[in-house]
């Protein structure tokens, strides 16, 4: 992709056939662009938008200052999401948390290109009502008008684990398994409504 640091998925399984990648979360929020963040100079690189801008830093122009820096998205993204590279989007469409599923949705699409292969995006996810993940995952982690509903698949672990239970033989391990997320889930939750969020 480009990237000077490689996007880096909490899992991703590859078959014949098929990769997923796999983004993980407990209790965390999904993750920022760094590009409309002041510097120390009081300037951003970006105006959060996709629009044609001049990075004050480096004085390239372009509408994404990522893609001004060579990093290869937008290659990518009117593929996934049906956006048009050379319209005008304000603000951009990859404002705040929905930068990190798009990150994960086109490196599934890098992935199968490169490898000839069927690729999605997976968000794992714990399921409670007080986590903010599961809370978007309800609604939609992207813009559902951002393209195809399927750019970035939300599962919880709950989920995950009752289909292990249906395939897998060792019906003890996912019992056990199933109890330690729940208390894990449980713990967690209690200390979120205190005010104190924790990342696991």
């Amino acid at each position: 992709m480009g990237e000077p640091r490689p996007t880096q998925v909490d899992a991703l399984a590859v078959g014949s056939n098929a990769a997923l990648v796999i983004e993980c979360k407990f209790t965390e929020p999904g993750g920022k662009c760094s590009q409309t963040a002041k510097s120390r100079s009081g300037e951003a690189q970006c105006n959060g938008s996709y629009t044609d801008q001049v990075n004050p830093h480096s004085g390239m122009r372009s509408r994404c200052t990522l893609a001004g820096k060579g990093i290869r998205y937008w290659e990518f993204i009117p593929e996934v999401f049906s956006l048009n590279p050379a319209g005008d989007y304000a603000p951009c469409p990859f404002a705040g948390e929905a930068y990190q599923w798009m990150r994960n949705a086109v490196l599934a699409a890098a992935i199968g290109k490169h490898r000839n292969l069927q690729a999605a995006a997976i968000a794992a996810f714990a399921d409670h009502p007080n986590f903010p993940t599961a809370r978007k995952a309800k609604r939609s982690l992207i813009d559902p008008s951002l393209g195809h509903p399927a750019a970035i698949t939300p599962i919880s672990y709950q989920e995950i684990i009752d289909i292990a239970r249906q395939v897998g033989l060792d019906q003890e391990l996912w019992t056990k398994l199933s109890a330690w997320l729940d208390e894990k889930i449980a713990r967690a939750s209690s200390r979120s409504t205190k005010g104190v969020v924790t990342i696991e």
